[in-house]
């Protein structure tokens, strides 16, 4: 008798980067019931803390909850571009603390075959776009605050303007460098049925792509059983 497992799947909570939403993140990990944890990529924002460090006791309860799960569980860390450091240490051990490194990672469940990356793999666009792009984003964060104190004077929902700046321009550049044929070919080379990433910060789940989102300017996540994939957004729960 084959046992279905649990796998929740989070990505791009980038801990030590002032907008991380880590009480969220606690808050899944606490709460939410699986097997086997995945994180898909910039799960601590290195490159943010070797720029500008920002850590509070939020970060530091993530830190231990993970550190926590991997005593008893399968924690698979999928190395991304903002924790890119952890791939040098690959060249030495395939496991720190627990976690299991990983730049690709692929397992079975159900019938399918699931190849888990960050995506940054998939980009195609230059430094100077890059850097103009990060430094929009981080601008939008900021506007984030004073945009939702007026919305909640009238009483609106909270809304992302980062968000829907970064989800434009991110579809643009998809578009522009057929970002769709890059991910078949990652999906075509593993003999995966489902690819699931991360880096865009744009969550959606259809039956052959995944993405997990984020907990910076949103709190999203995917939980997956018997090749089933569940897509999780808190701020509309």
């Amino acid at each position: 008798m084959v046992v279905s497992m649990r796998t929740l799947l989070l990505s791009d909570l980038h801990i030590g980067f002032r907008f991380s939403r880590a009480q969220d993140i606690l808050r899944v990990l606490n709460l939410e019931k699986f097997d086997r944890l995945i994180l898909v990529g910039d799960i601590f924002d290195i490159a943010q803390l070797m720029k500008r460090p920002y850590w509070d006791e939020h970060h530091t309860a993530v830190l231990k909850k993970i550190l926590k799960i991997a005593r008893t569980k399968t924690v698979v860390y999928v190395i991304g571009n903002h924790d890119y450091p952890l791939y040098y240490l690959q060249e030495y051990t395939k496991k720190v603390a627990g976690l299991s490194l990983h730049r690709e990672f692929t397992y079975q469940s159900g019938q399918r075959t699931i190849l888990c990356i960050h995506g940054d793999q998939l980009d195609k666009v230059n430094k100077t776009a890059q850097f103009v792009g990060d430094a929009l984003y981080n601008f939008g964060l900021h506007l984030n605050k004073y945009i939702n104190l007026i919305r909640r004077l009238f009483g609106l929902r909270y809304w992302s303007f980062s968000k829907w700046a970064k989800d434009r321009v991110k579809k643009l550049i998809a578009k522009a460098f057929n970002q769709e044929a890059a991910i078949e070919k990652y999906r075509n080379e593993y003999s995966a049925d489902v690819i699931v990433y991360g880096h865009t910060h744009m969550p959606s789940v259809t039956e052959t792509v995944v993405n997990t989102g984020t907990f910076v300017e949103i709190a999203t996540y995917v939980t997956e059983e018997g090749g089933v994939f569940t897509l999780h957004d808190l701020d509309k729960a």
